[in-house]
């Protein structure tokens, strides 16, 4: 089977852009899974942060369910599954699952962020948290829509580049084997290509 060199060209063109097109949407998504990710920790650090400054006067005073309800404060946050206040000797000193069980299963908690809980400069506890981070599927399906109208606008803006392209880089090519036609048939090498 021979394909005709227009053919050919603009098959290459095509391969070439939906090439382009499929490494640009994974660049797109290898950055959008870090960035989802890198704002996810300054989230979980940022309320580990603030949980700890606020449960200190709590394990001070040695009244876990004044902590516990400290620890309440998680409840809504995305990604957050447990968290608790543990003493030096390693001691659970309060704790809440932001769902039942959510400690026991270890598995669903990709990292635990840990931060300490001071009072005057000095660790009374640390605070620890199980943190899940968003899957790349849940990326993906999250972004498919969007992917999918990028994806057709630059397939439409390719075909016409490709269109346009054949058009410039086939006219003269035509034009001169019109004129090779002309003085084939007629045997008059003074045509003039137009």
């Amino acid at each position: 089977m021979i394909i005709a060199f227009r053919k050919k060209l603009k098959l290459l063109t095509g391969l070439a852009v939906a090439s382009a097109l499929t490494v640009s949407a994974m660049g797109l998504i290898g950055l959008q899974w870090k960035t989802d990710r890198e704002q996810a920790e300054q989230r979980f650090v940022q309320a580990a942060s603030i949980i700890s400054s606020n449960i200190a006067p709590a394990i001070l005073f040695e009244d876990p369910a004044v902590a516990g309800e400290n620890l309440e404060s998680i409840q809504g946050l995305d990604g957050i599954g447990w968290v608790e206040a543990v003493l030096p000797g390693g001691q659970v000193f309060a704790s809440y699952d932001a769902a039942p069980g959510a400690r026991a299963d270890q598995l669903a908690w990709e990292a635990v962020v840990e931060r300490p809980i001071r009072v005057d400069g000095r660790q009374i506890a640390t605070l620890r948290v199980g943190v899940h981070y968003r899957s790349l599927s849940d990326i993906l399906f999250d972004n498919l829509g969007a992917a999918a109208l990028i994806t057709m606008v630059a397939f439409a803006i390719a075909v016409l580049l490709s269109h346009w392209m054949d058009r410039i880089a086939h006219k003269p090519i035509d034009t001169l084997m019109r004129a090779m036609r002309k003085i084939s048939a007629s045997g008059d090498s003074s045509v003039r290509l137009e």
